[in-house]
């Protein structure tokens, strides 16, 4: 599986060729090398050990006063593009078996995650490293200082024992027509990153 992911990554970096040269050259390097991240289990981890794939240019930052904030990683393009990953570990409310998570994971129970302030455009349910998860694909538009940013997300919650994995892969500009074109290539290299995450059980 991991093999096949890896493919159609390379393939999807070779059909840039035959797109817009402005958007092909600024993403080329998010797909040219992926670096390989672990947590270790310690700390805001709460003893989830995991691996997961980021574009190697994309730098980590963990000055960000999130909840439960294991790891941010962010990357600035000159045409006022931001992209970022951002990872979260809680504690689960409810300890359920996974069959029970996943037969709980209906749409109107997926609809229940999104933000308030967020738009659900789809809604998935899946597995990430065998265990149930819910894919959701949401659009925002935050102010921030009176200045409107526009933001596309790919988001995965994993259900791993009694814990509740967020993986926020997030793309944002000021300029929504930005955003729009390079939505496509980053909604498939999200996608991508997602499926190539793996749970290290002890």
């Amino acid at each position: 599986m991991k093999q096949f992911i890896v493919a159609c990554l390379l393939f999807f970096a070779i059909e840039l060729n035959a797109q817009d040269r402005s958007v092909e050259d600024s993403m080329r390097a998010f797909y040219k090398e992926l670096c390989e991240k672990k947590t270790d289990g310690k700390g805001q981890s709460l003893g989830v050990t995991m691996s997961f794939m980021i574009p190697c240019k994309w730098a980590t930052s963990l000055k960000r006063s999130i909840p439960n904030l294991v790891n941010y990683f962010d990357y600035y393009l000159s045409d006022s593009i931001t992209f970022s990953f951002v990872l979260l570990v809680d504690k689960a409310e409810v300890n359920m078996t996974n069959e029970q998570i996943s037969k709980g994971l209906t749409q109107e129970t997926m609809k229940s995650f999104v933000p308030t302030d967020a738009k659900l455009i789809m809604a998935t349910k899946t597995k990430i490293s065998n265990y149930p998860a819910a894919e959701l694909i949401l659009s925002q538009t935050q102010e921030m200082a009176g200045i409107k940013v526009f933001l596309n997300t790919v988001e995965y919650l994993v259900f791993y024992k009694n814990k509740v994995i967020t993986m926020t892969y997030s793309i944002g500009s000021t300029r929504i027509d930005k955003v729009s074109d390079y939505l496509p290539k980053f909604t498939i290299l999200a996608k991508g990153l997602g499926g190539l995450t793996y749970l290290i059980d002890k």
